[in-house]
């Protein structure tokens, strides 16, 4: 009997398809909506898709494509398994090591729902120490673009513990300058010095909650 699951079939196409193309890209995290086209026209000569089929396809590359940079290691693996490979990890090996917590700081503008903000930046100071990484792209007399998202930087800290970790984040925001354009540094210190949130009493009626208190909209 034929295995008619949509979603079987298409994993094995892209499977064949996709499975050189994958390892001599490990590495790369984006490849974009040209290389997703690639590989789907690819899997599409491998196997024609029916409709269904094809709508589906398409939903699986789109989340394939946000795979972030800082979980390299997960996107190996999942591309290894892919390929046939087998996981060397059990959960047993898998050891939880305090807190980490990650902000990500963009060109928006809370007091104005949020809208996003282009132009150069200056006076660019970045955060650093023990437990702090900082993923960015900016420096002083870096041009913010209008045309894509506003992310300007993800900071992320670890701390022995959830306290530590939020004062180690607190410290970082505090450290770090962005001149030149509106960001969301403020509403993210905010976020960290609310007592809900330092008490971890928080669900998805937190930050709406606090937008509403700050007097800012969407």
């Amino acid at each position: 009997m034929s295995n008619s699951n949509p979603k079987t079939n298409t994993a094995a196409s892209l499977r064949r398809a996709g499975r050189e193309r994958a390892l001599q890209n490990l590495y790369t995290v984006e490849v974009g909506k040209q290389g997703a086209d690639e590989v789907f026209a690819a899997s599409q000569e491998a196997t024609p898709l029916d409709e269904k089929t094809e709508q589906f396809a398409r939903r699986l590359l789109d989340v394939t494509l946000r795979c972030q940079p800082e979980i390299d290691p997960i996107l190996q693996w999942q591309i290894r398994i892919a390929a046939g490979e087998k996981l060397t990890l059990g959960q047993r090996d898998v050891d939880f090591k305090g807190h980490a917590i990650e902000c990500r700081v963009t060109a928006q503008d809370p007091a104005k729902g949020f809208s996003p903000a282009a132009g150069t930046l200056r006076d660019v100071r970045l955060p650093g120490g023990l437990g702090v990484r900082v993923d960015t792209q900016i420096f002083d007399g870096y041009t913010v673009p209008p045309f894509y998202d506003a992310n300007l930087a993800k900071i992320i800290v670890w701390g022995p513990d959830r306290p530590q970790a939020i004062a180690r984040m607190r410290a970082s925001l505090g450290e770090m300058n962005v001149g030149g354009i509106p960001t969301n540094i403020p509403f993210l210190q905010r976020i960290l010095s609310d007592e809900r949130y330092v008490a971890n009493e928080i669900s998805t009626a937190f930050l709406p909650a606090l937008m509403t208190e700050a007097g800012l909209t969407m």
